[in-house]
C-alpha cells in the first residue's frame, strides 16, 4: 500500500476550479478500491473511513415530527444503497460519515444523524455505533475501535493468516457513525484541519457518495490528502451510468426540473439548454420565471402580494431567470415549457406550518394568481404528457431528465402533479418509448410514492451532482481522488 505524502495543515490550500470537462476524468483514471482489492488485496484490520449519503428526505413540517426522537424518512433508497459498500468492504473496520439537510455549520437537534439510527440498524442488519462528533477528542477511542474490529486480523503468519482470521471475522461487524458533518464550517470550507481530525484513526478512505462530488468539502476533497482514497462500489456504478449521457452528439434531450433550489442551477440550466429541446420547469424555478415574465396576474396587481412573492426570490435568483430566457432566445433551440395553472397554497395554514389536508386545493390560471403556487395543475399536467407523447412517435428512444417535484410534493395533495407526470412518463419508459434517467432525494421520493420507481431506466442518488455532471466540468471530489491516486502511485 502506497503512503500519502504529509502535507502540513498551514500548506493546504483548495484546488483551483477546474474548466475541464468531466469527459476527461475517465473511470480508468480514478483509484477504484474494487480494483485494489483484487489487484494486491488491502492489508487486513486497516479502519476505512468512508463518505456516504445519508441526506435523506424526512417527514418534518410538523413540530412533533421534528422533535421526535426518531425521525421518519420519506424515502430508504439512499440508506439501502450503503448495503454494497457494506459488504465491498468488510472486513475492514468501517466507520461512515455524512451529512444531513443544511445546518450551515451549526448544531440543529432535528438534523442529528443519531435520529436515524432504528432504520440503519433495521436496513443494515448490524449494530450501529454512533461515534458523535467528529471534531472532538476521545470521539473514537480504543476501546470502540476494537468493537468495530480494528487491529483484529492483523496477526503475525503472513498473508495467509491473515486472510484466514479475516474469513472468520467477516461476521456482520459493528459499524461507526459519526455526527453530522455540516454541523462544522470547517466541511463546507473543506478545512484541512477539520479533515484531519475526522481522519485522525483511519487509514484509508473511500468515497461512495456522487450526491456530494460536485463539492470541493472536507470529506470530499481535503481528506484525500490526508489518506490514500478510493473510489467506493456505488460511486462506480453511478459514473459508469452517467458518464455516457456526455457522448450524445445530436440527441436532444427533455429535462423536467422542479424543487426549490434555483440560485446554484444556473451553469446547469445554460448546458440543458445546449442538450435539450425542451426545458419543463416545475417548483420554485418556475415560480421564478413566472415572476420575471410578469405572469402572475393578482400577485402583480395586489402590492402586499406582490412584495411577498418577489421577497420570496433574491436578487440574483430574479437575474438568474432572466439571463435564461434571454440565453433561451437567442439559441432558439430549446423551448422552456412553465406552468399555466397552478394549485394555490392552503388559505388557513396553521403556526407549526400544517394544514387540512382533505381540503381540495384551489387550482386557477397562474395569472389569476392569489397565494404562493404550491403544484402545477392539471391543464400543465396534460401539456408535458403531450409533449411526452409527441417527442416518444417522432424520435423513440429520447432521454428525459428528471431532477426535483413539480411542487411542494412533502405536503400531499399537492403531491398530485409530481406523482401524474412520473406515472405517464414510467409507462412511456416501461414500453421503451422513452430513456427515463432521475435524480435526486426528493424525487426518488416521489418515483416511490409514484411506485414507478422499477419503470425507470436509471436513477441516480445523486441531485445536484447528477445535474453537475451534466455541464461538463471536472467534478471538485473526482479531481481530488485523480490528484490522489496520482500522488500515490508516485509514492
Amino acid at each position: 500500500m502506497a503512503n500519502m505524502p504529509s502535507l502540513s495543515h498551514s500548506t493546504y490550500s483548495r484546488p483551483p476550479a477546474s474548466s475541464a470537462k468531466i469527459a476527461a476524468t475517465s473511470l480508468a483514471e480514478l483509484p477504484l478500491f474494487e480494483k485494489a482489492k483484487r489487484a494486491r488485496g488491502l492489508e487486513a484490520g486497516k479502519v476505512v473511513l468512508a463518505r456516504i449519503d445519508l441526506n435523506v428526505p424526512l417527514a418534518s413540517h410538523s413540530l412533533e415530527q421534528r422533535q421526535a426522537a426518531i425521525a421518519e424518512p420519506l424515502s430508504l433508497a439512499r440508506i439501502d444503497a450503503v448495503i454494497p459498500l457494506i459488504e465491498q468492504v468488510s472486513p475492514q473496520p468501517l466507520i461512515l460519515c455524512s451529512h444531513l439537510g443544511r445546518p450551515m455549520g451549526e448544531r440543529r437537534e432535528e438534523l442529528s444523524l443519531q435520529r436515524l439510527l432504528p432504520h440503519l440498524e433495521r436496513r443494515w442488519q448490524r449494530e450501529v455505533i454512533f461515534l458523535g462528533d467528529s471534531q472532538k477528542s476521545g470521539a473514537l477511542d480504543q476501546a470502540t475501535l476494537a468493537r468495530l474490529g480494528a487491529g483484529s486480523t492483523r496477526r503475525a503468519g503472513g498473508e495467509k493468516t491473515a486472510e484466514k482470521t479475516a474469513e472468520k471475522t467477516a461476521e456482520k461487524k459493528a459499524i461507526g457513525l459519526f455526527e453530522n458533518l455540516r454541523f462544522h464550517k470547517g466541511e463546507e470550507q473543506d478545512s484541512i484541519e477539520f479533515a484531519a481530525n475526522l481522519a485522525a484513526k483511519a487509514e484509508l478512505f473511500v468515497n461512495d457518495a456522487f450526491s456530494v462530488c460536485h463539492r470541493a468539502h472536507a470529506s470530499t476533497s481535503a481528506i484525500t490528502t490526508l489518506l490514500p482514497s478510493y473510489v467506493g462500489c456505488s460511486l462506480e456504478g453511478e459514473l459508469e451510468r452517467l458518464l455516457p449521457l456526455l457522448e450524445l452528439g445530436e440527441q436532444k434531450n427533455i429535462a423536467l426540473l422542479g424543487g426549490a433550489k434555483v440560485s446554484t442551477k444556473i451553469m446547469l440550466l445554460r448546458s440543458l439548454l445546449k442538450r435539450c429541446s425542451a426545458l419543463v420547469l416545475g417548483g420554485n424555478m418556475a415560480n421564478c420565471m413566472l415572476a420575471v415574465k410578469g405572469r402572475l396576474g393578482n400577485m402583480l396587481e395586489n402590492k402586499n402580494l406582490a412584495n411577498s412573492f418577489a421577497n420570496s426570490f433574491s436578487q440574483n435568483e430574479l437575474q438568474i431567470a432572466r439571463e435564461l430566457e434571454a440565453d433561451a432566445e437567442r439559441q432558439k433551440n430549446c423551448e422552456i415549457i412553465l406552468p399555466s395553472d397552478a394549485a394555490l397554497a392552503p388559505k388557513n395554514i396553521n403556526a407549526d406550518g400544517s394544514f387540512d389536508p382533505s381540503s381540495s386545493p384551489e387550482i386557477v390560471e397562474v395569472e389569476r394568481a392569489s397565494r404562493a403556487l404550491w403544484d402545477i395543475g392539471p391543464k400543465s399536467c396534460l401539456a408535458i404528457e403531450s409533449l411526452l407523447a409527441k417527442t416518444a412517435q417522432q424520435q423513440a428512444g429520447t432521454r428525459v431528465i428528471v431532477n426535483g417535484p413539480l411542487g411542494v410534493f412533502e405536503r400531499p395533495p399537492y403531491d398530485a402533479s409530481s406523482l401524474r407526470v412520473l406515472r405517464f412518463l414510467a409507462k412511456m419508459s416501461r414500453h421503451g418509448k422513452l430513456i427515463s434517467i432521475c435524480g435526486g432525494g426528493d424525487t426518488i421520493a416521489a418515483l416511490e410514492r409514484a411506485g414507478v420507481a422499477e419503470d425507470f431506466t436509471h436513477i441516480s442518488l445523486g441531485g445536484g451532482a447528477f445535474l453537475e455532471l451534466l455541464t461538463e466540468r471536472e467534478m471538485p471530489a473526482l479531481r481530488a481522488l485523480r490528484l490522489c491516486k496520482e500522488r500515490m502511485q508516485l509514492a
